[in-house]
């Protein structure tokens, strides 16, 4: 988690868009958490010419990393969606939780048309709740957005890699503490969900493919290589557009 995020959970204002959703309000708690992503700092900068970028894949493909180089190479400000949807997605009220979801995202693309990097797995899942699993996958919101606003959709995915490959890297991901991987995770676990990742991976390709949104194939073995061509990819062909 980055500082501007951790910013936004201590705001005032993001614990009122929580007790907001909590007693119903969907226009209040949306209203406050965008009042928490600009106490943060996170403003429009109208000079940039990068569309903003909604990013998603499932956990572990390169989500992070991407936006990280995003912001270091083209001035990318990094909005984490799994910090965000905090303040709503464990209200058991399924139409609640989906209303405030779509709220918040459509608010942060007519807010931000340029310079941010908003990622998350929240972008495959219809209405993602943490007590159910993420599947059936579905990027009708992300493709939505991406048609509605001038921003760019993109998932990013670990398709092509086996699932040994897969295993060897998440295994070295858990050597560096970064994550819920470095837990007490067995083996044949983190194996499961090398599996689960490139299943769900070709899955999201397929989809992205039928929706004409961007798919970004992420290699364990070239992992760096890949996240660098990536982000040459969004900041100097599809995100860029000259600006008035």
């Amino acid at each position: 988690m980055n500082e501007k995020m951790i910013q936004i959970l201590r705001s005032r204002f993001f614990a009122e868009a929580k007790k907001a959703a909590a007693e119903g309000g969907v226009e209040d708690s949306v209203f406050c958490v965008m009042e928490a992503i600009k106490d943060a700092g996170f403003r429009c900068k109208k000079k940039v010419s990068h569309r903003s970028l909604f990013l998603g894949g499932y956990a572990r493909v390169g989500k992070s990393q991407l936006a990280q180089v995003l912001c270091d190479e083209y001035g990318y400000m990094h909005l984490e969606a799994d910090v965000l949807r905090q303040f709503f997605w464990a209200l058991e009220d399924n139409e609640r939780r989906r209303q405030i979801r779509k709220k918040m995202y459509k608010e942060i693309a007519e807010s931000y048309p340029s310079g941010i990097v908003l990622e998350g797995d929240d972008f495959i899942s219809e209405n993602r709740h943490p007590k159910k699993p993420l599947t059936p996958f579905s990027i009708e919101l992300l493709a939505e957005l991406t048609r509605q606003y001038s921003l760019v959709g993109a998932i990013v995915g670990n398709s092509v890699c086996s699932s040994t490959e897969k295993y060897r890297a998440l295994i070295e991901w858990r050597n560096k503490g970064n994550c819920w991987t470095s837990e007490r995770i067995s083996s044949s676990t983190l194996l499961g969900f090398a599996e689960q990742t490139i299943l769900a991976s070709i899955d999201l390709k397929e989809k992205a493919i039928r929706s004409n949104i961007a798919y970004l194939e992420i290699d364990p073995i070239s992992f760096h290589k890949d996240i660098r061509n990536a982000s040459k990819t969004i900041g100097e062909g599809f995100a860029f557009s000259v600006l008035d």
